[in-house]
């Protein structure tokens, strides 16, 4: 049974590994043919999305980068930008007290 994506949903991780894996690539070893680190690929995955990274990995899926994230890219895959708020720093927290 195939997994339907909704507009929003993002793949999961795990079936994107899982993708790659059966197109017989590693994440070490599509980072490294890229000419990034190692662990550049699995750190994008696990905790610090990073927008080339993941054009690096829909491309190696045949897949467009808004379909593997569509929370990461607009259908023209350009990256959304993430809004952040500022940070506060301590100063600014005794001013506030």
């Amino acid at each position: 049974m195939s997994q339907q994506l909704t507009p929003s949903a993002d793949m999961h991780p795990a079936d994107i590994l899982a993708a790659l894996k059966k197109r017989g690539f590693s994440l070490t070893s599509l980072a490294e043919k890229k000419g990034k680190s190692g662990s550049y690929l699995r750190v994008a995955l696990a905790c610090k999305p990073h927008p080339a990274a993941f054009v690096i990995l829909a491309r190696a899926l045949g897949m467009r980068p808004h379909k593997l994230r569509p929370s990461m890219f607009d259908k023209q895959d350009r990256p959304i930008r993430q809004t952040r708020s500022a940070p506060v720093s301590a100063a600014t927290v005794r001013r506030r007290a």
